[in-house]
């Protein structure tokens, strides 16, 4: 008999990252053959593809395989004529390829939308008008990377007079909702990007009414701070927010929202400029802080000293002020620097994941904040809301000032004679 400090180590199974092979001699119907190849390749779980989610392969932007591309740096996505080699006969092939794409009763949310062609005409536009504004990267090829993650193929181009055929019958439609479409081609990747920074997640999950709901309302607020509510309409949520555009790199559309040249020459919404500040989910409570921090260094005589002064008279336990300030500052400098770097999925940004020390300098500089969330939380609830220095409150803020009431009252009493 074992005693109960010894312990049992057994061993683990080796996981291999090989697929089985079909046998030489498999005489399996063509259709059985697909569905083993399918099943051989799914991992049991993966969180970060959890995240991401896929796409079904039917559902991949499809390209003719006579067009590459050519690169468009962040600088110049949804400029005129971006995409040099991009012209109208490719640009017409990339629409009739793909509107069998949407040709699925999954992308709707109700039966009407069943095979309805205006839903496939307005997906195939939407796509087209996202390639001709430069979203496309030779990285998200799937015959040029082996990012399990990107889904663009390739197929053969239609006959010209099946082209004609197609866009001579849906061209009053495509008249119709072409001016949406190109909006729509610049500013959903921005939206879809801004949701997957802050949230964590992209997956769009309408088999909970609640999240889905949720995803809706955010996207929502988004176009309608930029002033354009009635985009959200433009196709089922599920289609509009997760498959058209699924394929878009994040981190291309994260550079496009930080671009100097797009906010100088106005292309990107004040909201979009105003969002692509924000730190990524789980980074909201350093950014925060930092941002009281500098509200109050311009509202008091010195954060420090202010922050120092109300920890004494009240005889509050905190550690060393001055560091702990620092530490929240510069954390916060470092995440929107880089906040691929310290997204749950930085592999999405073509990040690589936080060494040791990067992920304990983080936490540190955390730790620091949610101590000092309720003394922030004062200082904000004692400003008027007329101050040039009034900022809103975050979710991430009041969650942890929550922790110490007490302190936050007597913080705000202690500022409104401060400020």
């Amino acid at each position: 008999m074992m005693s109960n400090t010894q312990q049992v180590t057994k061993k683990q199974p080796e996981t291999s990252t090989t697929t089985r092979a079909p046998s030489p001699e498999s005489t399996l119907p063509e259709d059985i053959a697909k569905l083993l190849d399918k099943i051989n390749g799914q991992d049991t779980y993966n969180a970060s593809e959890f995240a991401i989610s896929k796409l079904s392969h039917v559902h991949y932007l499809k390209l003719p395989n006579t067009f590459q591309p050519t690169p468009v740096d962040s600088d110049h996505i949804g400029t005129v004529g971006c995409v040099s080699n991009l012209t109208d006969e490719i640009w017409e092939q990339i629409y009739c390829l793909n509107k069998d794409v949407f040709r699925d009763s999954a992308h709707g949310n109700d039966k009407k939308d069943v095979n309805d062609e205006v839903q496939q005409i307005k997906g195939a536009l939407l796509r087209a008008e996202l390639v001709a504004a430069g979203w496309v990267d030779v990285d998200n090829d799937t015959s040029t990377s082996s990012n399990p993650y990107k889904e663009i193929s390739h197929v053969t181009p239609l006959e010209p007079s099946k082209v004609n055929e197609i866009m001579t019958r849906d061209k009053a439609t495509i008249d119709k909702y072409i001016r949406d479409a190109k909006k729509l081609a610049f500013l959903l990747p921005l939206a879809t990007e801004y949701l997957f920074r802050t949230t964590g997640y992209h997956v769009y999950q309408p088999r909970d009414p609640l999240i889905a709901a949720e995803y809706d309302q955010k996207n929502q607020r988004i176009f309608s701070a930029c002033a354009m509510p009635e985009l959200t309409h433009y196709l089922p949520p599920k289609v509009l927010y997760h498959q058209t555009a699924h394929w878009v790199s994040h981190a291309k559309a994260l550079a496009v929202a930080k671009s100097n040249v797009q906010k100088t020459t106005h292309h990107l919404p004040n909201a979009i400029v105003i969002r692509a500040d924000h730190g990524p989910s789980g980074t909201a409570v350093i950014t925060a802080s930092a941002a009281v921090l500098k509200a109050m260094k311009l509202s008091t005589d010195g954060q420090k000293d202010a922050l120092v002064t109300m920890i004494q008279e009240g005889e509050t336990s905190v550690g060393n002020i001055a560091d702990m300030i620092t530490s929240i500052e510069r954390m916060s400098c470092i995440v929107k620097t880089g906040p691929g770097r310290y997204h749950t999925v930085p592999l999405a940004y073509n990040e690589r994941e936080l060494t040791a020390g990067e992920k304990k300098e983080f936490q540190s500089a955390k730790d620091n904040a949610i101590q000092l969330a309720p003394l922030f939380q004062g200082f904000l609830d004692a400003l008027p809301r007329g101050s040039p220095h009034y900022y809103n409150s975050s979710r991430a803020l009041m969650k942890h000032a929550g922790a110490n009431p007490f302190l936050r009252k007597r913080a705000k009493i202690f500022f409104k004679d401060k400020i």
